[in-house]
């Protein structure tokens, strides 16, 4: 596995942020830095090329990012990126709308759309571990995934803690990996990916429940219910008393008794 290290003490001062959009460029697909910390930029990225896929760890300061129509007309990778926030926040603007992620929360994205980025929306630092997977590779109709793009995925439980969690263990065990587990590791990662996809769709698709209302209460049937009720000799008990009479008052309780000696 080739593995590549960026980090901000191996570049001249003030040219921190400079250096490392360059590197996502030229690693992802290219993007312009919009804004930046102001003094002291701080950045780390560990890039793990796994066969077709590329796992990565990173942390940074306060800085924005993004891609214009005009440089996905210039190279586009076709690629899915997925980001899990392990801290920090940031936010993305996708088609006029921002969405911010937290912690646990799993960002979605593709390099043939444009799009802005912000990290450290809220005076934090921000780390994350993202994998950027080739849309050819991913094990599901590209029509089906592009669905799921864009929406914001939970990472703290289901299908998602499942991703999220072999996401942290690939990462952080990536030097006791040989050549050999690479093709196999990367089909587990595609896979469990193209669930994590499915799953959320499963969600989009289903059926919304009508909304339910409360049934009337026993003791104060309607109309209709009362009527229906036969107080004739072949039936001498009343169908309601049996099963309802527990919630009913003692006097209406008396009445039906009265009724069914009647109509003996």
């Amino acid at each position: 596995m080739l593995e590549t290290v960026f980090h901000t003490d191996d570049v001249p001062a003030g040219m921190g942020a400079d250096a490392y959009v360059e590197g996502l460029s030229r690693l992802h697909a290219p993007v312009a830095v919009v804004s930046s910390a102001d003094e002291g930029f701080w950045a780390y990225k560990r890039i793990v090329e796994m066969g077709r896929v590329s796992l990565y760890t990173t942390g940074l300061d306060s800085l924005t990012i993004r891609r214009t129509p005009r440089m996905i007309r210039q190279s586009d990778p076709e690629m899915y990126n997925l980001a899990l926030i392990t801290r920090g926040t940031t936010v993305l603007t996708f088609d006029g709308r921002d969405r911010v992620y937290g912690p646990l929360e799993l960002r979605t994205g593709e390099s043939s759309r444009p799009f802005e980025l912000r990290m450290d929306s809220r005076g934090e630092r921000v780390e994350a571990i993202c994998v950027d997977v080739p849309k050819a590779v991913l094990p599901l109709p590209r029509a089906m995934a592009d669905r799921v793009i864009w929406r914001p995925l939970d990472g703290r439980g289901g299908v998602g803690a499942l991703f999220a969690g072999f996401l942290t263990t690939l990462a952080a065990n990536t030097r006791s990996y040989t050549a050999a587990d690479v093709p196999r590791l990367e089909t587990v990662l595609t896979d469990l990916l193209a669930t994590l996809f499915a799953h959320e769709l499963d969600t989009l698709d289903a059926p919304r429940k009508p909304a339910t209302t409360p049934s009337p209460c026993a003791c104060a049937p309607s109309s209709t219910n009362a009527s229906a009720t036969p107080t004739s000799p072949q039936t001498p008990w009343p169908r309601s008393t049996t099963s309802r009479s527990a919630s009913c008052t003692g006097s209406s309780r008396r009445r039906l008794w009265r009724r069914a000696d009647r109509a003996r």
